[in-house]
């Protein structure tokens, strides 16, 4: 019995040391970020889509901060570069700078604690070494519940920390609900190498990843380049076209106009439809909560299969192939309509789409019943219990 008291002592003195060194660690990681004016690396993202873990969007580019820790969100001003667009966050300042229309847009903006899991310029921001720092340091907040585990191993040939805090970890409705991010560091410079966001839902894995690499620290370049960032001469103020104001639909006004190819196969239009119900929604592929909408609107589908209702579904700049591969694995058994259009923004502003997914229902009579933005938990019954007022 005295042995058996003796080992459990022994795993857990040695599990309390274990956990002091990963805080000790995961401390000279953040102390390695605080100590240094300005910082540069590489960042090579990959966005996963949800549902093929290997469907990725790449995006890489350059990322330069100005260590702020005065800033309690960001705690840095940043300048991040890829593709044709720099973002530049001065504290106060959002500017975007497009160097293929050479335009730029200009927002004061100041963020917020609500905001902070939101930041209005993700492009290359996230898994970037101040995303890393901003994860790291709620660890070391006391109040911090989420499951951290952490082991040693080898990454590219180095000896690293691997990282790994565990959001949340459940059965919903029989599936498994999982969010992880991880990060993992080198042992020897205490520098972040890798990032990875984990979510398995029942509809799928999403996955992003970023690898840092080619790190500089306090140039002299880096610290003047914020000292003279200045709008270039030739670059004209980012105009959306005037067809895109977006205009509040009215209940009992007449619909809009639609007439869309169809991903399927034909065209149809709303005055084809004239004399359903039609339920319109727009939606997008890389919209998470658009994907869990799909679902209910299945459910619809299947439960109204009088021809009475008519489902259309828009969505917006994707292509023909990428669209027919989303009908196919999430088995989707309603109308989606290609809106690649010139007048794609006119459409969505005629119907005052200002986000997605958003839900419109048309009457027999070919007039606005219902309009709304979003996902909700009772999306499914809303849209049901309208549907049936329409069909009595």
């Amino acid at each position: 019995m005295k042995n058996i008291i003796l080992l459990f002592l022994t795993l857990f003195v040695i599990r309390e040391v274990e956990a002091q060194s990963d805080t000790h660690f995961i401390k000279n990681t953040l102390s390695k970020i605080q100590n240094c004016k300005t910082i540069r690396h590489n960042s090579l993202q990959k966005w996963g889509n949800i549902g093929d873990k290997n469907d990725y969007t790449p995006n890489s580019g350059v990322v330069v901060f100005k260590i702020n820790l005065a800033d309690t969100i960001i705690k840095s001003n940043y300048y991040l570069s890829g593709r044709n667009i720099t973002d530049i966050y001065e504290g106060s300042r959002l500017l975007r700078l497009d160097s293929k229309e050479l335009t730029f847009e200009e927002e004061k903006i100041e963020y917020t604690n609500d905001e902070q899991s939101n930041v209005k310029s993700k492009m290359l921001y996230t898994g970037s070494i101040m995303d890393i720092y901003n994860i790291l340091l709620s660890t070391t907040n006391k109040k911090f519940q989420k499951k951290i585990l952490t082991k040693d191993s080898v990454f590219n040939n180095i000896k690293v920390k691997s990282i790994s805090i565990i959001y949340s970890d459940t059965i919903i409705d029989g599936h498994r609900a999982f969010y992880q991010k991880e990060i993992i560091v080198d042992k020897s410079t205490n520098l972040p190498l890798y990032f990875a966001s984990t979510s398995v839902s029942v509809y799928g894995t999403q996955i992003i990843s970023c690898q840092l690499s080619d790190f500089r620290f306090n140039a002299v370049s880096d610290m003047q380049m914020f000292k003279s960032i200045k709008i270039p001469p030739k670059y004209k103020a980012y105009q959306n076209q005037p067809i895109s104001e977006t205009r509040k639909l009215v209940v009992n006004q007449q619909s809009p106009k639609l007439d869309l190819p169809l991903v399927q196969g034909g065209r149809t239009s709303i005055e084809q439809n004239n004399g359903k119900i039609i339920l319109l929604e727009f939606s997008g592929v890389h919209c998470g909560f658009c994907l869990v909408a799909v679902k209910d609107i299945i459910k619809i589908r299947n439960k109204y299969k009088s021809n009475s209702l008519e489902i259309l579904s828009v969505y917006s700049d994707e292509s023909h192939e990428k669209l027919k591969k989303y009908i196919d694995r999430y088995k989707i058994n309603y109308p989606i309509l290609f809106n690649d259009s010139k007048e794609k923004d006119k459409i969505l502003s005629e119907f005052g789409v200002s986000g997605i997914p958003h839900f419109v229902i048309i009457g027999k009579d070919g007039t606005i019943k219902w309009n709304e933005v979003g996902y909700s938990p009772d999306l499914y019954n809303k849209l049901c219990s309208e549907i049936e007022r329409q069909m009595n």
